[in-house]
């Protein structure tokens, strides 16, 4: 019996989710190889790597179980092993937060124990290479990667979120001085706490930051800026209720009927939290309802707010932010830096223009650390594959340039408006189409969705 053979671009989250989901399938043997070019990132991804001991998972225990049909695989895989249970130094009951190592691990052990289990009827090879480009074939596709050229039958791309730009926060005038820049997403040396600190960005990266400055023992001055401001909410357990959204035709609709629908919350006992649980599996019809003018109208005006309430943290991460708020050690500034110079004794001189002001504020800082996000916009991802899907119209970005265009299964829409049959997306890579489509629940959605889209019964034979 012939194997069909597909080729998977990431070994994170999606792209190992993807592979276990493949090989747990048997009605047709697939060999596959999976891509990373990282190898510390392998099965984790950057999000689960093994120096996340400290940062917890946004989820809790509870919601974190790789398989849908088995809400309670993680939490049964945690206490398998005394060990494990050791690491967990935020518990390990069902509605507790594990740090992302500990998650990675699991990802790691799931993948290698399922991959040791098929071995009979299906092959799997890790390639360490940097994938790029990727042309269609009679055979299906030829992939170009770093190490070899090799065709496929099938394609699936699962290379996770594109890293920030390295200068992106900064004015054109700064962005060839060597400046003292530490990128969040390549970890966090020990700095001492003489250094003041300057962390530009405040969203999930910023937290993460900050309780690794807190676990060094760092105890100087941090100021967080960024454009509102904002940071993102605590999770708190809420009573459940069963108010969800119908599709709207304008963000302001859409604001109008969440907040009337937060008010009802309250009013039952319960809150807004429970709401985006709710509305999580409509996300992708509210978000495709909208025109591009009122995505783009959403992405202006809401977008900040919609993070901040829909990403949220564990209580006791926002509580360790606002205690420093509290005591002054971490001032929250919002706006817009507008120049960056070197100044004296090594220190950075740091101008930037408070929210709805014209003014110019100055001050001196020893370090910048970048925690401003993933570039959504793929046509600036610096991405040699990506670059080479888009310019030879193999692929197509969605909504506002976020995410590749794909079908309901997640295969490409190419430029000429057709799907690209049997190369396909996970993930990120599809935001533009779904919106919401980074954290497990989706990913893993996806992925078990996967083998049948790409697998009916019969092909490969």
């Amino acid at each position: 019996m012939a194997l069909t053979k597909i080729a998977i671009i990431g070994s994170g989250l999606s792209g190992t989710l993807t592979a276990i989901n493949l090989l747990r399938q048997q009605h047709t043997p697939v060999s596959i190889d999976l891509y990373e070019q990282e190898p510390a990132q392998l099965n984790r991804g950057a999000a689960y790597r093994e120096n996340n001991v400290h940062q917890p998972l946004n989820v809790p225990i509870s919601r974190m179980s790789l398989f849908s049909q088995e809400p309670n695989h993680f939490y049964q895989w945690l206490h398998e092993n005394e060990n494990r249970l050791k690491a967990c130094i935020y518990g390990a009951e069902m509605e507790d937060y594990v740090p992302r190592k500990i998650f990675g691990d699991y990802l790691t052990d799931i993948f290698q124990k399922t991959v040791a289990a098929c071995s009979g009827n299906h092959e799997l090879e890790v390639i360490v290479a940097k994938v790029l480009s990727i042309t269609p074939s009679n055979e299906g596709y030829i992939l170009a990667s770093t190490s070899k050229i090799t065709t496929y039958h099938q394609v699936i791309l699962a290379s996770g979120n594109v890293p920030p730009q390295r200068a992106i926060f900064l004015p054109p005038n700064s962005r060839n001085l060597e400046l003292p820049i530490i990128h969040s997403w390549e970890g966090l040396p020990k700095i001492d706490s003489s250094k003041q600190v300057l962390i530009v960005g405040s969203g999930l990266s910023m937290v993460d930051t900050i309780i690794e400055l807190d676990k060094q023992g760092y105890h100087g001055t941090i100021r967080v800026l960024s454009r509102h401001g904002l940071i993102p909410l605590p999770e708190i357990p809420e009573p459940h209720n069963h108010l969800t959204l119908g599709p709207k035709e304008s963000t302001y609709e859409l604001l109008k009927a969440f907040r009337e629908l937060a008010k009802e919350a309250e009013a039952q006992g319960s809150g807004w939290r429970t709401i985006f649980h709710n509305i999580r599996p409509e996300i992708p019809t509210l978000w495709q309802t909208l025109s591009d003018d009122e995505k783009q109208c959403f992405m202006r005006h809401l977008q900040p707010f919609w993070e901040i309430h829909r990403h949220r943290v564990p209580a006791f991460s926002h509580q360790l932010v606002q205690n420093l708020i509290e005591t002054g050690s971490l001032q929250l500034l919002k706006g817009r830096i507008t120049n960056i110079i070197n100044g004296n004794d090594e220190k950075t001189i740091v101008n930037y223009r408070p929210r709805h002001t014209q003014a110019s504020v100055t001050f001196e800082t020893d370090l910048i650390i970048n925690c401003t996000g993933p570039v959504t916009d793929l046509t600036r991802s610096g991405d040699p594959m990506l670059e080479q899907l888009l310019q030879s119209g193999y692929a197509t970005t969605g909504t506002l340039q976020m995410g590749l265009n794909t079908n309901v299964n997640g295969e490409l829409i190419n430029s000429n408006g057709n799907t690209q049959r049997g190369l396909f997306a996970i993930g990120s890579l599809r935001k533009g189409n779904l919106w919401e489509t980074t954290a497990l629940r989706e990913i893993r959605q996806q992925a078990e969705a996967l083998p049948m889209a790409m697998l009916p019964v019969g092909i490969g034979v």
